[in-house]
C-alpha cells in the first residue's frame, strides 16, 4: 500500500513517511536534505500499514557516532552516512531511512514572504520606520541546506531596528522603530550571520524622490 504524501521523505519499505516542515503551498520533510551536526530533528511519522494504525515504536541507529535517537529527537552527531531504523516495540522493522550528516559551514538569511516562501538576503536591507520584515535563519553546509534545529541567538546593535519573537525557532520578525542604522547578528551552533538594518523615515523618501 503506497504512501500517499507528495513530498515527503518515504522510508526504503515504503510503509512510512515523514512530515515535518509545511510551508502553504508544499510539504517538505527535514530528511529530504542532510542533518547539520550539532542540530536536532523531531519527525512526525505517518504510516501505511495495511489493516492496521500508528504502531507502537521507537529509533535505532545504525552508527550512533555519526546519528543519535533519543526519546523521539534525532540529533546529528559527526558528517557521515548511516541508517534510522523505525522498529515496533516488539522487535519487528517497519521501515528505515538512510540519512546523511554534514557539517555546517554557514548561516542563511532569508525574507519570509505572505506565502511563506524565503527569499535570500545580501548584507543589507532597507526598511522604512515602522515596517516588519519576517526573517528565517537556516543552517548551510558549503552551500546546501541543511536540516534540523539549533539553539539561535539574535542580537542588534543599535536603535533602528528591534528583534521581535515569532514562536518559532530560527524564525524572528525585525521592526524599524527610528531612523539610523542597526547591525543584525545570527547565530546558530558556532556559525555567524549578519545584516545592516537601514531605517528611514518616509518624509526622507518622499523628498529624495524630488531630485
Amino acid at each position: 500500500m503506497p504512501i500517499a504524501l507528495t513530498g515527503c521523505g518515504v522510508g526504503a519499505i515504503g510503509q512510512a513517511a515523514v512530515v515535518d516542515d509545511k510551508g502553504a503551498d508544499s510539504v517538505r520533510s527535514s530528511f529530504d536534505r542532510p542533518i547539520a551536526v550539532g542540530a536536532a530533528v523531531r519527525p512526525e511519522i505517518r504510516y501505511a500499514l495495511r489493516g492496521a494504525g500508528a504502531p507502537a515504536m521507537h529509533y535505532e541507529v545504525a552508527d550512533e557516532s555519526i546519528l543519535t535517537a533519543d526519546d523521539g529527537t534525532i540529533r546529528g552527531k559527526a558528517p557521515g552516512l548511516t541508517s534510522l531504523l523505525l522498529v515496533s516495540d516488539d522487535g519487528v522493522v517497519l521501515d528505515f531511512f538512510h540519512l546523511w550528516v554534514k557539517e555546517p559551514t554557514s548561516v542563511s538569511l532569508g525574507q519570509v514572504m505572505s506565502d511563506d516562501k524565503l527569499v535570500e538576503l545580501g548584507g543589507r536591507v532597507d526598511l522604512m520606520r515602522g515596517e516588519t520584515l519576517r526573517l528565517s535563519a537556516t543552517l548551510r553546509g558549503e552551500g546546501q541546506d541543511l536540516g534540523g534545529e539549533a539553539e539561535d541567538r539574535w542580537k542588534m546593535e543599535g536603535k533602528a531596528a528591534q528583534i521581535l519573537e515569532e514562536g518559532r525557532s530560527g524564525r524572528r520578525r525585525i521592526v524599524a522603530v527610528e531612523p539610523g542604522k542597526s547591525l543584525l547578528e545570527v547565530r546558530i551552533l558556532d556559525r555567524i550571520a549578519k545584516l545592516e538594518i537601514q531605517a528611514v523615515d518616509s518624509k526622507e523618501v518622499a523628498l529624495g524622490d524630488l531630485y
